[in-house]
């Protein structure tokens, strides 16, 4: 599979507190660091949660550029980063989050909620919200404490394999959306 070689040492480069997380809009420039951190989070965190089978086909074909044609077809990309090294990312598009990986080196840290929560955010300002998601195994708890809730089981297929998640819902956002506010 060819894990690729990005290690993060945040626990000894910084102490807890002082950790500057700066959230930005994904520039075409991430891509590559993005790209990393993708596959570190399958390799590495999400591999105890699926077959080898599922985490090779889940990767199979993903490259830098599928996230800038991603990003050039209208999914919003943000990403965290510490002195300049991107450490986490997510993106959404419509009403749903379609992504939110931190690499495995900086989970804990609350990377990923200030993600969630400015992705909240943008799409509550384009007028949208995110009302939706496809959690990954392992990640289920992360939402439910911040909100969000289960509503079934479900899978996507990623090059002839099926990839089991959890269907997640924001009721806040969807019942304020159907209300109109």
């Amino acid at each position: 599979m060819g894990e690729p070689d990005l290690h993060l040492d945040l626990q000894t480069e910084h102490s807890h507190r002082d950790l500057r997380v700066v959230i930005r809009q994904m520039v075409d420039g991430d891509a590559d660091e993005i790209h990393e951190i993708h596959c570190a989070c399958l390799t590495r965190t999400l591999a105890s949660h699926y077959t080898q089978e599922q985490v090779v086909a889940w990767m199979k074909g993903r490259t830098p550029a599928g996230y800038i044609n991603a990003a050039n077809g209208g999914e919003r990309f943000f990403v965290a980063a510490v002195d300049e090294r991107v450490i986490g990312f997510a993106s959404w598009r419509d009403n749903e989050l379609l992504s939110l990986f931190v690499h495995p080196d900086a989970q804990g840290l609350g990377v990923g909620s200030r993600l969630l929560d400015v992705c909240l955010k943008d799409a509550a300002a384009e007028g949208t919200g995110i009302t939706c998601l496809k959690a990954a195994a392992g990640a289920v708890q992360f939402y439910v404490s911040r909100g969000f809730v289960p509503v079934g089981q479900g899978g996507t297929m990623k090059n002839g394999v099926v990839i089991q998640d959890t269907r997640m819902i924001l009721p806040e956002v969807t019942s304020n959306l159907k209300d109109g506010r």
